[in-house]
């Protein structure tokens, strides 16, 4: 797959993986991750 092709939808928001909504069990177990903010 050619990299132009990926640039392209990722213009026109036609990647097709982004939700509206954050997906529930990121939400639920991001805070475990523990990450500095940044």
């Amino acid at each position: 797959m050619e990299l132009s092709f990926w640039h392209e939808r990722w213009e026109r928001t036609e990647i097709g993986f982004h939700q509206q909504d954050i997906n529930v069990h990121l939400q639920q177990f991001w805070s475990l991750l523990g990450l500095q903010p940044g």
